[in-house]
């Protein structure tokens, strides 16, 4: 009886306390689906042995249908749109170095919380459980704005490189939800359309967005110009 109430206890407090942490890391992730995983194991404990092996068949079929389940063709332009919102929906969010939920977000926590957000919504609303493993697998493999840069898991890909910054880039190749990386790596920008950019901005302490031409520093250094892999499919 002990062990399962220390196990319950311990699991559903961690996976709590790392849930409301305003910063993720690989590491509090990795503590999250322990946190997870001891709550189950205390249940299955709890339960009778027939009611255990009901509970591993149900989840062993829940981790095939996630592994398995095809994707399907998505709607490119209602994604695209959905990305846009999530961002604007950003905008005032204090900057956090390491954050990406709504209470603090750093500029590659934002792009990737938008994306994670806009494919919730495209999985739900187009009936695409498949695509719900791409928000998987942004959510658990954290990723700087350099790692997206240089491909980092593939989630990512360029377009072209921007020399003169997205001040000098003709809107008309972009696409909203499509993103820039600074050459030198330090910041990542969302473009959400007709020429605005929404960003984490650490100068300004907060997520703004901002139209081409900008005095902003960051609109006239080098970058990369990049698209998810998703929307390149």
């Amino acid at each position: 009886m002990k062990l399962r109430w220390a196990l319950a206890g311990s699991g559903a407090l961690l996976t709590l306390c790392l849930s409301v942490m305003p910063v993720g890391t690989g590491l509090s992730r990795v503590g999250q689906v322990i946190g997870l995983a001891a709550v189950l194991a205390a249940w299955g404990l709890w339960v009778s042995s027939r009611a255990r092996w009901k509970l591993c068949g149900l989840l062993g079929l829940l981790l095939l249908f996630f592994v398995v389940v095809p994707r399907r063709r998505l709607d490119e332009v209602r994604l695209r749109r959905a990305i846009a919102q999530e961002a604007r929906a950003l905008v005032g969010t204090p900057y956090l170095w390491g954050g990406e939920t709504g209470r603090g977000v750093d500029c590659s926590g934002l792009v990737r919380l938008a994306w994670r957000r806009a494919l919730v919504r495209e999985a739900l609303a187009g009936s695409n459980p498949g695509l719900l493993r791409d928000v998987f697998t942004v959510w658990f493999f954290d990723a700087s704005a350099a790692a997206l840069a240089m491909g980092y898991r593939g989630l990512a890909a360029p377009l072209e490189p921007a020399p003169r910054g997205v001040n000098g880039v003709t809107s008309g190749m972009l696409l909203p939800g499509d993103f820039m990386v600074t050459a030198d790596g330090l910041h990542t920008m969302l473009f959400v359309g007709d020429g605005s950019w929404v960003e984490a901005d650490p100068g300004v302490g907060a997520v703004i967005e901002e139209h081409v031409p900008s005095a902003n520093g960051w609109f006239s250094a080098p970058a990369v110009l990049l698209r998810w892999a998703t929307l390149r499919h």
